[in-house]
């Protein structure tokens, strides 16, 4: 590898199962990384001193990834490209709230947007399931998501010194699940509380904990969650 690259090296295994994500094959995913690698070479190589941060890595492969979406479409004789749709269809949520981009897109959003973008496109809520939880309307639902995305996709294509900006450090393992927290998301629930919701939801990643799954069904609740140390744990709440 080359010398240059040193400054992706910690972040390669992450940034190899998001290619994963992206392509849905080892095939695709090597071509991706293939590309990715040189896309950061030849970045660095013409600004030594630029940061090398796991957002900008996701970011270059994001991009990489669509523009070979692009190509093929054109070269199928398909002009046709929803970006807004594919940018949510491409990977899910969660894999994408990396930490380096968690307060971003906390600055970028308000608490209902935020959460909105939360429970559609993380937890695959649909629109009349999320009007019901935050007292809304199926409508403001739906224009609350489509501002909310659309902000997203501009963070995703902001200057990418700003997205490089350094991340908060990973929660080494052997920690536990702040419980306190996790008791705030329920309590969130069961209030429709879109801010409160949305602030335990990003102090649980920053401490290292990823909320999987949540589904729901006549007012129960199943929570599934991985701690600091990397095990899932299943939770049932009444809300």
């Amino acid at each position: 590898m080359p010398d240059e690259l040193a400054k992706a090296e910690p972040y390669l295994p992450d940034l190899t199962r998001y290619c994963r994500s992206l392509a849905g094959n080892d095939w695709d995913t090597d071509d991706l990384m293939q590309e990715v690698l040189a896309k950061v070479l030849h970045a660095v190589r013409q600004a030594p001193e630029r940061p090398v941060s796991r957002a900008f890595l996701f970011r270059i492969a994001k991009n990489a990834w669509i523009d070979r979406y692009r190509m093929e479409r054109k070269r199928q004789g398909d002009t046709a490209f929803d970006e807004e749709y594919h940018q949510t269809a491409s990977f899910t949520m969660n894999e994408w709230l990396a930490r380096e981009l968690l307060e971003q897109l906390a600055e970028s959003l308000n608490p209902r947007q935020m959460v909105l973008v939360i429970l559609i496109d993380a937890f695959a809520f649909t629109a009349s399931e999320s009007a019901k939880l935050l007292h809304m309307t199926e409508g403001a639902v739906k224009e609350g998501l489509r501002r909310a995305r659309r902000r997203v996709h501009a963070l995703a294509d902001a200057d990418e010194n700003a997205i490089a900006r350094g991340g908060k450090a990973r929660r080494q393992a052997g920690g536990e699940m702040p419980a306190a927290l996790f008791e705030s998301f329920v309590t969130g629930f069961r209030s429709g509380d879109a801010g409160m919701i949305c602030r335990a939801y990003l102090s649980l990643a920053v401490q290292g904990v990823a909320i999987e799954k949540v589904t729901g069904e006549h007012g129960h609740y199943s929570f599934t969650l991985r701690d600091p140390n990397g095990h899932l744990i299943g939770m049932f709440q009444h809300i």
